[in-house]
């Protein structure tokens, strides 16, 4: 699939220390995987693997101090995976996702001193699990 060359490149170029590359490789399969999403509402393969995009955007955006952009990308991805996790309580995979988003989310509030929302982003993880039914 394209996205897959796209994503290739991007963990070329990411390597490489080229991070304007890799953005735009990232933002290429980002765009491919909103396609397919779009395409295919009820594939939740394809729902998944654009949320994955918005965070390895907002990761790479994370890591050239781009906090606020890296902001935007990560909560994306996190309005999806909420999405998945409500309409297929069923699978594991869904909590765990959402554990890596809470996760990043609260990193960019501890490198922005916001110790309290840090702490509340985690105990919203917390709830999360304890409401899902798998």
């Amino acid at each position: 699939m394209a996205w897959r060359s796209a994503t290739t490149t991007r963990h070329l170029t990411e390597q490489d220390g080229q991070p304007d590359e890799a953005l735009k490789a990232y933002g290429l399969a980002s765009a491919i995987r909103q396609k397919l999403a779009d395409d295919y509402p009820t594939a939740t393969e394809f729902q998944s693997d654009l949320a994955t995009s918005h965070i390895h955007i907002g990761t790479l955006r994370r890591d050239t101090g781009q906090a606020a952009e890296s902001l935007k990308a990560y909560e994306s991805a996190l309005a999806i995976r909420q999405k998945l996790a409500r309409e297929h309580p069923e699978s594991p995979d869904r909590l765990s996702d959402l554990g890596e988003n809470q996760g990043n989310l609260a990193v960019i509030d501890l490198d922005a001193r916001r110790f309290e929302e840090a702490r509340l982003r985690l105990l919203d993880l917390k709830q999360a699990s304890c409401d899902l039914q798998f």
